[in-house]
């Protein structure tokens, strides 16, 4: 009973971790339509959380387990929030084949096709408040893969991270419980039969 119950403690204890800004989702299967953006289809196969979306090489070493690398076509769909306090923004966008920018849903800037690694600037202005933006970048059949976007003068919002729904804690805490008879019960039955 008392090692469920230090497990229970270990499992409930809260984690101390820097909040990630973004969420990159990968697709396998995808079709850039040129002027509206990347079309996904199907669940990610490999989702992530990152704290900087100014520069990913998918040719890096060192990138996590599941994240796609360059040698072959995928999709990514990178989104966040930030907040300005108004006035004039500017923001670029970078990237080896296709990507485009959305601001609140609404296409702001694009750079589309396959080709190499090119960045373009964009100038826009803001009212004071906070900002959803995504990215929608697909990688071609070969040769490298890069996307990056910029915004200057922004602060990122973290993202929040999930928390577990009623039922989930429930069928936790059943679950230790059932534990912890196992473990009594099997206690009390070596005891009888000694």
């Amino acid at each position: 009973m008392l090692a469920a119950s230090a497990l229970a403690a270990v499992a409930l204890a809260p984690v101390s971790a820097s909040a990630a800004l973004f969420t990159i989702d990968y697709y396998s299967s995808y079709a850039e339509v040129p002027g509206v953006g990347v079309s996904v289809s199907g669940s990610a196969f490999f989702t992530e959380t990152v704290d900087s979306v100014s520069f990913i090489d998918f040719n890096a070493a060192g990138a996590p387990a599941g994240r796609p690398n360059a040698s072959g076509p995928f999709a990514a769909v990178i989104t966040g929030t930030f907040s300005v306090t108004g006035a004039t923004q500017n923001f670029h966008i970078g990237s080896d084949d296709g990507a485009y920018l959305f601001l609140n849903g609404a296409l702001v800037g694009s750079n589309p096709g396959i080709h190499a690694y090119s960045t373009l600037n964009y100038t826009s202005s803001f009212a004071p408040g906070n900002y959803a933006f995504r990215v929608e970048y697909f990688n071609g059949p070969c040769c490298g893969a890069a996307v990056g976007v910029t915004f200057e003068g922004v602060e990122f919002v973290p993202v929040t991270p999930g928390v577990p729904e009623p039922s989930t804690w429930a069928m936790m805490l059943i679950g230790f419980a059932g534990l912890g008879y196992a473990g009594y019960r099997r206690r009390r039955e070596v005891g009888a039969t000694a």
